[in-house]
């Protein structure tokens, strides 16, 4: 797990690393320059790199610039450099251009002229972009969006030194930002690495540390990085019967969304647990009867009112592991009340996901349910801002901020869905980056909640479900894409793929 630090952060630690431990800033910039060097070298081992345009702002981000500049001549390679604004340039930047002049690297201002500009990026062959770090926020001055746009319409290479130059280091938000090959993120890696447009804009991402001790700069992070190196999955043992991998109960599937119900309990049975328990709506007892094998389904007891009977469900679910309710349940009479009584259950985990969500976000008496550390809920962006409230301009414009808004004191586990899905614990954060536009089709949802609360059912504390759950579901997404086109594939298909070990298929 790598620690990921929003600008503030990344500057109070860099500061107290100068103060504190007695590290030159220029030190810090020497590191990040060099770092910088010998990943654009591996990341173009074999590209022409006889005329290389560095962009350089007039911040630190422009001294890592400059330092790239110095390494990149020294190693046999051509640069250019060209100060996009050579005002009130920072200390260490004027020592580095200082150096760099020195050497004969040439250096000179924007040209003025857009078609003396296109030459001098046309007859470049890579582009080091160190204009802005991650401190921009905002819209990009108009002589820079004339220079971001005519880079971008060629197909020249562009390496950008912490974030590409245009991009929101916090919430990945951005109009225009070079669309990089390459991003090097200096010692920590940021938000907008990963959030909003990040995850497409940064292109390849690494990693430079630029001499900062991990320890160090870990305390000032309240977000971490879940990767796949991170994955695991429940320990078994061979010689354990079904009844050791947990008991789960599963509340779902309205008329026209059983589909719902039946994924997510596939996706359960896919992920190692003993015993799923689909508890339906009387009237689709033929339904699910056809299409479940290897699940158990009951229809729910009803009172007379035709409303889910308490008593005998309480005894129904007394073996119960954990109990996943939301998965096509429908809004009306009947699964209000059904959430109410799972709600009641203070002895059993609950995931709660869907329509569970959209009947509290309806229902805000339910919201101080949520005050426990059993609970998960797992919204997409839509549902999150039901429940707590705020728009999706607001969400958009700044997510960690919205997540760490919403009941703050509660101690469930939250896990807000997307292309890149954040895992909430109390105040701290975990970006889980996995997966592509395979899980862009309705039931991946479903499946994932699935896959979670399985998990949790097998004994994993609640982070540990909502982490693996949606790394081994990302993971999923991203190796069927090496067989087919991720457009084509369904979550089906992610379900009978859950798991597959590629050496079998040897």
């Amino acid at each position: 797990m790598y620690p990921i630090l929003t600008p503030a952060q990344m500057r109070a630690c860099e500061t107290d690393a100068i103060q504190d431990l007695g590290i030159p800033s220029i030190l810090l910039m020497e590191n990040a320059g060099h770092g910088t060097t010998q990943h654009i070298d591996s990341f173009f081992p074999d590209y022409n790199k006889e005329r290389i345009l560095i962009l350089c702002g007039n911040g630190n981000n422009g001294g890592d610039g400059a330092v790239i500049a110095r390494w990149l001549n020294i190693l046999g390679h051509g640069v250019h450099i060209v100060l996009v604004n050579d005002k009130k340039q920072s200390r260490d930047l004027k020592k580095n251009l200082d150096i760099c002049s020195q050497m004969g690297v040439p250096i000179s201002s924007l040209p003025p002229e857009e078609e003396d500009l296109q030459k001098l990026i046309l007859s470049s062959t890579l582009i080091v972009d160190a204009i802005y770090g991650t401190g921009f926020r905002g819209d990009l001055p108009p002589e820079i969006v004339r220079l971001v746009q005519m880079v971008n319409e060629t197909l020249i290479p562009i390496c950008s030194v912490d974030i590409p130059s245009g991009l929101c280091a916090v919430s990945g938000d951005t109009q225009l930002a070079f669309n990089a090959s390459l991003t090097v993120a200096m010692e920590a890696y940021k938000p907008g690495h990963f959030l909003g447009k990040g995850k497409i804009i940064c292109g390849e991402l690494r990693l430079a540390p630029i001499g900062i001790p991990r320890n160090f700069a870990r305390q000032y992070s309240d977000l971490t990085l879940f990767e796949e190196a991170d994955y695991w999955l429940p320990e078994r043992n061979p010689t354990a019967h079904k009844g050791s991998f947990g008991r789960l109960v599963i509340i779902g599937g309205n008329t026209g969304f059983t589909g719902a119900s039946l994924l997510a309990t596939g996706a359960a049975l896919r992920s190692g647990i003993g015993y799923v328990y689909l508890y339906h709506r009387p009237e689709h007892t033929a339904l699910y009867a056809s299409r479940l094998t290897e699940a158990l389904h009951q229809p729910v007891p009803e009172t007379a009112k035709g409303l889910p009977d308490a008593a005998q469900l309480d005894k129904l679910w007394a073996n119960a592991d954990a109990i996943l309710i939301g998965p096509g349940l429908g809004k009306d009479a009947w699964a209000l009340e059904m959430l109410k009584l799972v709600l009641k259950r203070k002895d059993i985990p609950l995931i709660l996901d869907a329509d569970a969500l959209n009947l509290i976000a309806e229902n805000k008496k339910l919201l101080p349910h949520l005050m426990r550390p059993d609970i998960v809920i797992t919204p997409h962006w839509g549902e999150f801002c039901r429940l707590a409230e705020v728009s999706m301009e607001d969400l958009r414009s700044n997510p960690l901020e919205q997540l760490a808004a919403f009941l703050p004191q509660s101690p469930m586990t939250i896990l807000l869905k997307s292309s890149c899905s954040l895992m909430r614990i109390m105040d701290q954060v975990a970006i889980i980056s996995a997966g592509n536009d395979a899980l862009a089709t309705a039931g991946s949802g479903d499946v994932l909640s699935g896959i979670i609360a399985s998990f949790l059912a097998q004994g994993l504390d609640t982070a540990q479900a909502v982490a693996m759950g949606a790394l081994l579901l990302g993971k999923t997404a991203t190796e069927q894409s090496k067989e087919r086109e991720p457009a084509s594939i369904i979550p089906s298909d992610i379900i009978a793929n859950l798991m597959r070990n590629p050496k079998q298929d040897k």
